[in-house]
């Protein structure tokens, strides 16, 4: 990934774990998460549902090496971005963290309109 990232618009922390991600996204603010299908001691899942308490929720795209149907089916269901394939491929990384970004950009946009949008009594 960091190959692949190098000489692109996008800056790449890496953590090796869920409740090491969960210490970053409370410290800093990220627009795409990448995770891994396993983790140590979580799951993607895990990572979403914290995910979606922030106030300004990444996208997120899961990353696996059995990268089925199934599983694109699930992530997509669940309010994930993407599945990306390992190996990774560097057309397709990029294209979806591009597709991801422009999803969150889409999403911060529209909660920054409704929230400057009086309710109607």
């Amino acid at each position: 990934m960091t190959r692949i990232l190098r000489g692109s618009p996008w800056n790449l922390d890496s953590v090796p774990a869920w409740r090491d991600a969960i210490d970053y996204l409370e410290r800093k603010s990220a627009c795409v998460l990448i995770c891994e299908r396993e983790l140590p001691d979580g799951s993607w899942k895990d990572l979403l549902d914290h995910a979606a308490s922030l106030q300004q929720r990444p996208a997120m795209i899961v990353a696996s090496r059995s990268a089925d149907n199934h599983l694109w089916a699930e992530v997509l269901n669940l309010g994930g971005s993407d599945v990306l394939a390992k190996p990774f491929e560097t057309k397709e990384v990029i294209w979806s963290i591009d597709s991801a970004w422009h999803e969150w950009m889409k999403r911060c946009a529209a909660e920054a309109e409704s929230e400057a949008v009086p309710a109607l009594a």
